[in-house]
């Protein structure tokens, strides 16, 4: 593999994506939520960022294919699952969220391992959702800049119940995409 695989823009922001996840988790748990807010955003710039100039520049890597959802997974991942300790989200959305990318990354080692021609590309669900993943972060978040207002709290609940409903969407979507091509593929 030539050595500008390795080196790209797009792939160093993956990797900074990986390596500020530790840090949002720690500012949570140490209740800086200002600068976990921001280190966040942050991070979830880079996914948007990273894409873009890879397609820009015609830059995408096989790398940057295998780690990018690995980067958005850690980052969501960690940070939904320490919110969920710390009873800043319900369990309950936590848990869900959490179990769908377990579904699909056991799912995608299924793909692998079955040596199957799936290709792994996210689907539009899967972004919409993602984006809804990052937006309710960000507004949980932002209680850490603003005082408690109804009106946040009332946002947050409905975008709790839309991140529900893409999850939820998703994970079925992938389902039954892995199962339509089992099946396709056993005849």
């Amino acid at each position: 593999m030539a050595k500008n695989q390795y080196f790209t823009v797009p792939n160093f922001l993956t990797f900074l994506r990986l390596a500020l996840t530790p840090f949002v988790i720690w500012l949570l748990f140490d209740e800086r939520l200002r600068l976990a807010a921001i280190i966040f955003l942050c991070a979830g710039i880079t996914d948007w960022f990273d894409g873009y100039l890879a397609r820009i520049f015609k830059s995408e890597t096989n790398i940057g294919r295998l780690f990018d959802p690995i980067a958005d997974k850690v980052l969501l991942v960690g940070t939904y699952a320490a919110l969920g300790i710390l009873g800043v989200l319900p369990l309950w959305i936590t848990a869900i969220i959490i179990a769908r990318d377990v579904i699909i990354i056991g799912g995608s080692f299924l793909v692998w391992y079955h040596q199957l021609s799936i290709q792994l590309e996210p689907l539009l669900i899967s972004k919409i959702n993602t984006f809804f993943q990052i937006l309710l972060v960000l507004l949980v978040l932002c209680r850490g800049f603003l005082e408690q207002s109804e009106i946040l709290s009332s946002l947050i609940q409905i975008i709790i119940y839309v991140t529900l409903t893409t999850t939820i969407a998703s994970g079925f979507t992938y389902a039954k995409t892995y199962f339509q091509h089992r099946k396709k593929h056993r005849h």
